[in-house]
C-alpha cells in the first residue's frame, strides 16, 4: 500500500529515509509472522515462552531481533520526521 510511486517523496533525502523505514518495518512484520504465534488475546502475539527452555537460541534470536528492529524503526521514524520539518519550516 505504501510502497507505490505516488507515495514517494520528491526530496531524495526524505525518500531514502522513507525507504529505509519501510524496509525495517517490513523486516519487523516478517519476524512477527515467522517467529511469533497468537495468544488467547486476539490482539497479541508472542514468541513461545517454552522456546526459552526448549530452543533458547531461537527464542533469544527472535526476541532480540524484534527489540532491535523496533528500536531502529523508532530511530528512523524520528529521523524522517525531523528531516521533514527542515523541509517544511
Amino acid at each position: 500500500m505504501w510502497n507505490k510511486p505516488e507515495r514517494e517523496f520528491i526530496t531524495p533525502e526524505l525518500e531514502t529515509l522513507r525507504k529505509n523505514l519501510w524496509e525495517k518495518v517490513d523486516a519487523y512484520y516478517a519476524t512477527i509472522s515467522e517467529e511469533t504465534f497468537p495468544t488467547h488475546n486476539p490482539n497479541r502475539h508472542t514468541v513461545p515462552p517454552e522456546w526459552e527452555i526448549e530452543q533458547p537460541e531461537r527464542f533469544w534470536s527472535a526476541v532480540n531481533s524484534l527489540h532491535s528492529l523496533a528500536g531502529e524503526i523508532v530511530s528512523l521514524h524520528g529521523d524522517m520526521v525531523r528531516k521533514g520539518r527542515e523541509y517544511l519550516v
